[in-house]
Formats: C-alpha cells, sequence, structure tokens
C-alpha cells in the first residue's frame, strides 16, 4: 500500500513540474514512472543486475543530480523493508559490475550515482569500489569509509540511517 502511495506521488509531483529535489521531471513522467516501477519490481524480485541496468538507463535522462535522485529514489522505495541493507548492497554490488561491461557514457552515469563524477571511467570497477567505500583516493592515501563524504553517506544509508543522515553527511 505504502509503495503504491509513493509511487503515485512521484508521478503525480513529475507531472507538476518537479516539485520534488530533482526527481522525475515532466520531460520523464510517462516513461520514468513506467522504467522506475520496472527497476523496483526487478529489485524486489532479486534481479538486482536488471534493477541496476534500467536504473542506469533512466537516470541516463536529464537528471542534474543523480546520486541524490537515485539514492532518495531507493530510501523512499526500500527503506521500511527488514532487508535494506542487503538490497542496498547487493544493488550497488550489481552497479560495480555493470560498470565494468559499459561503455563511457553508461560508465559516467554509474561514477555520478556513486558521487564521483571526476572519477576516470577508463579506470576498472575495483578501483572505484576501492574510492567509494573509502579504502583508497585517487592520490594513494587511505582514508576510513566515515571520514569521506560519499562514504559517510553511504554507510548512513547501509545503517539504515535516512536521507537527512546522508544529507548531513554531505555537509548539506
Amino acid at each position: 500500500m505504502r509503495a503504491t502511495v509513493v509511487c503515485l506521488l512521484l508521478l503525480i509531483a513529475g507531472s507538476i513540474g518537479c516539485v520534488l529535489h530533482e526527481w522525475p521531471s515532466s520531460s520523464h513522467t510517462e516513461a520514468a514512472g513506467t522504467g522506475w516501477a520496472l527497476v523496483k519490481r526487478a529489485a524486489e524480485a532479486g534481479r538486482y543486475s536488471e534493477a541496476a541496468r534500467m536504473a542506469v538507463s533512466e537516470l541516463a535522462r536529464d537528471y542534474p543530480d543523480r546520486q541524490y535522485s537515485m539514492w532518495k529514489w531507493w530510501e523512499i522505495t526500500f527503506g521500511e523493508r527488514t532487508d535494506y541493507r542487503d538490497m542496498s548492497r547487493r544493488f550497488g554490488d550489481s552497479l560495480f559490475s555493470l560498470y565494468d561491461r559499459s561503455s563511457p557514457e553508461r560508465r559516467r552515469i554509474i561514477v555520478e550515482i556513486f558521487g564521483r563524477p571526476h572519477f576516470d571511467v577508463s579506470r576498472p570497477s575495483t578501483d572505484l569500489r576501492s574510492e567509494v567505500e573509502g579504502e583508497a583516493t585517487p592520490d594513494g592515501s587511505i582514508k576510513s569509509l566515515q571520514t569521506t563524504p560519499v562514504g559517510a553517506g553511504l554507510l548512513a544509508l547501509s545503517r539504515g540511517s535516512g536521507v537527512h543522515e546522508l544529507g548531513r553527511s554531505f555537509g548539506q
């Protein structure tokens, strides 16, 4: 019931000119509503590779902040599930796997989803994963997950914290 209401609200928000921050705008309304519903269905069925592929396709449209759009949608859609943390990890793993099989354009979308817009997309997903998880930075130094803004945000989400916590970790 809650998921149906959220989906309906997303469609309404999109049709009135994107009242919500960088969610599907009126130019995306019809296609985005269907696409995001398919992403949700695939993730709920445990088909995370398919969900990741479809989410990247949806975010290939004109989204000025792909990271916020992806993870806000993810939290609203799945945040109350008891397996939220596991779903998030498996979906993230699927994004990393998809990265290795993707064109440079799709790789760019994936690095933006992970909050790394300046990441060199010619590098492998292992480098991207290390940077996102805070194991290493581009200069080779080590940082813990908690000390990087993206890492802290992803850590907050994995612990079940809300987007408000995510925003605080990004200094908003």
